[in-house]
C-alpha cells in the first residue's frame, strides 16, 4: 500500500474507512478488531481509497502551492511586501496582496468580489424565475457554510456561500435557481425537481461541476 492510515477505535459494529480532502485516511474499527483483519479490510478497499486519493490530491496540492480557484479559474495567491500601501492587484493568473495582515486584506477583497457577482447573477435569475412567479425578492445574504452552497429561510432571506465564488457562472446560477425553487416547494420533492429541471435543465452536469469545486469547501 501506498499511504498511510490512522486507526480509530470504538464501541462501534463494523468497520469503515473513510478519506477526506486533505487526503487523510482513517479506519473506524472495533475495539475488539484484531490487526490482521484491519489489514485485511484495508487491502481489499485498496483500489477505492487510491481512486479516492488521487482525485484529492490536485486540490491539495493548489493549496500547499497558495492557489485558489475564482470562477472556475486557478489564481496563485501570492502576498506581497507588508510594509506597502494597502492594495489587492487582480492580474491574468494570480492575485496579490499588498500591505499589512494579507489574509484579512484577502477576506476582504474575496466577500467584495463575491457581492458584486452574486447579486448581479441574482437579480438575473430572480428576473427569469418572476415571469412565471410572483413571489416577493428574498434578501440576499453571503456568509462562509462548511457544507452548503445556498439557503432560503422562512423569513425570505437567501444565504449564499461564500466559497461559491470559487465556481464558474454556470454553478453559481445553478445554486439560485434552487434556492428560488424553494419559494414554491419547501421540499426536495417530485414536483421540486420537475420544477427545478425546467430552470436548469442540465442540472446534472452542472450539479457533478459543482462538486468538484465542493472540495474547496473542506479544505
Amino acid at each position: 500500500m501506498s499511504f498511510e492510515y490512522e486507526v480509530i477505535k470504538s464501541s462501534r459494529k463494523s468497520i469503515s474507512i473513510s478519506v477526506s480532502p486533505d487526503c487523510k485516511v482513517k479506519v473506524r474499527t472495533p475495539k475488539r478488531a484484531s490487526a490482521a483483519l484491519i489489514e485485511k479490510v484495508v487491502r481489499e478497499k485498496t483500489p477505492w481509497i487510491t481512486e479516492k486519493l488521487a482525485f484529492f490530491i490536485p486540490f491539495l496540492q493548489k493549496k500547499l502551492e497558495n492557489k485558489i480557484s475564482f470562477l472556475g479559474h486557478d489564481f496563485d495567491l501570492i502576498f506581497g511586501n507588508e510594509e506597502a500601501k494597502k492594495e489587492v492587484i487582480f492580474a491574468e493568473k494570480s492575485i496579490t496582496i499588498f500591505g499589512k495582515n494579507p489574509q484579512l486584506q484577502f477576506d476582504k477583497w474575496l466577500l467584495s468580489k463575491a457581492l458584486i457577482v452574486f447579486e448581479a447573477r441574482f437579480e438575473i435569475c430572480f428576473n427569469r424565475f418572476s415571469k412565471q412567479f410572483t413571489y416577493k425578492k428574498p434578501i440576499l445574504k453571503i456568509r462562509k457554510m462548511k457544507s452548503r452552497w445556498g439557503s432560503l429561510s422562512s423569513s425570505g432571506h437567501m444565504t449564499l456561500n461564500l466559497n461559491l465564488i470559487s465556481a464558474p457562472i454556470d454553478c453559481i446560477d445553478y445554486v439560485i435557481m434552487h434556492e428560488l425553487c424553494h419559494l414554491k416547494h419547501q421540499n426536495h420533492g417530485k414536483k421540486f425537481h420537475i420544477l427545478e429541471e425546467s430552470f436548469v435543465p442540465n442540472l446534472k452536469e452542472i450539479d457533478k461541476k459543482l462538486k468538484h469545486f465542493g472540495v474547496w469547501l473542506k479544505l
